[in-house]
């Protein structure tokens, strides 16, 4: 794997409590030889939800003014 072929080490991994975020944690973990490292999972690494601007398209956001004080509170 490219981290292990660059040297990288981890002391301790961090992911979400979702299992395809997991997967992918001990894929990579297991490619670096890195399976014994102490995994954190909190639920507050999951994905975030947007309220009313989730799924809309970017560009529609930026132009309504509405749309982008929205994301600037988050």
């Amino acid at each position: 794997m490219l981290l292990a072929a660059h040297g990288f080490a981890f002391d301790v991994a961090y992911t979400s409590v979702l299992k395809r975020s997991i997967k992918s944690l001990w894929f990579c973990l297991d490619g670096c030889d890195h399976t014994f490292i102490p995994v954190k999972m909190h639920w507050r690494l999951n994905e975030r939800h947007y309220g009313s601007v989730q799924s809309r398209v970017r560009k529609k956001i930026g132009a309504d003014s509405e749309g982008v004080a929205a994301i600037v509170a988050r």
